[in-house]
């Protein structure tokens, strides 16, 4: 098989949420998704324009025109999906090279127009995300006042579930090294994240949670 520019593709972990009409209308558009999917995979080491279409050609997706491509990255770099970093062309994935890093290093400086390679990634996924704003604010004071009561114990069962996912699901442990504008693995943040998150899902089914809402009132049943 033909390599491409990821031999070693990210895993996601939380999914897309769209929050805005404008988000509505840019994903309305298929290119949309499938840029944004090779993003995600792409990790910390992020992907160039170029080898976004590889990829997608790898994949079997349609092929679209390099134009086509960089105007859709610009509508979602426009509202916060991507980001984009102008540095060297990068070493996408561990082992030889891939035909367009190849191409790229053998190029001379003029013939790359002069400057570094422009690569995108994408942001942090987190439950926040689908939080009311509005909600957040108001009540930040409350829970940031009780929050001391759990924050031990809450984290020290989170580690415990990441070492028993590390040693029993190793294909589902973050790899993804860390990101060299923010400092953080986005893949291994949205892990904790969908950790986190996988917890307060399953404890939903819980009789002591059930419990809690009929205690309040959000709950009329068994």
């Amino acid at each position: 098989m033909r390599k491409t520019s990821l031999d070693r593709k990210c895993n996601t972990y939380i999914n897309t949420f769209i929050l805005s009409l404008m988000d509505a209308q840019i994903f309305s558009r298929e290119i949309s998704w499938d840029i944004l999917d090779v993003v995600r995979k792409a990790g910390a080491r992020g992907i160039p324009a170029k080898g976004i279409r590889e990829e997608l050609e790898q994949e079997g997706v349609h092929k679209y025109p390099m134009s086509t491509i960089f105007q859709a990255l610009e509508e979602l770099e426009h509202m916060e999906w991507v980001g984009s970093t102008t540095r060297p062309f990068p070493s996408l994935h561990r082992g030889r090279p891939s035909e367009v890093e190849i191409i790229e290093k053998k190029k001379k400086p003029q013939e790359r127009g002069g400057r570094p390679s422009k690569v995108y990634t994408s942001r942090i996924w987190s439950p926040i995300s689908i939080i009311n704003d509005e909600f957040l604010d108001e009540a930040r004071p409350i829970l940031e006042k009780n929050i001391a009561e759990i924050k031990e114990p809450w984290l020290q069962l989170l580690q415990k579930i990441v070492d028993q996912i590390k040693d029993a699901k190793p294909t589902l442990f973050p790899q993804d090294p860390i990101h060299p504008d923010c400092g953080l693995s986005h893949e291994g943040y949205e892990f904790l994240m969908a950790v986190s998150w996988g917890v307060l899902s399953i404890l939903e089914d819980e009789k002591e949670w059930k419990d809690l809402a009929r205690k309040n009132k959000f709950m009329d049943r068994e």
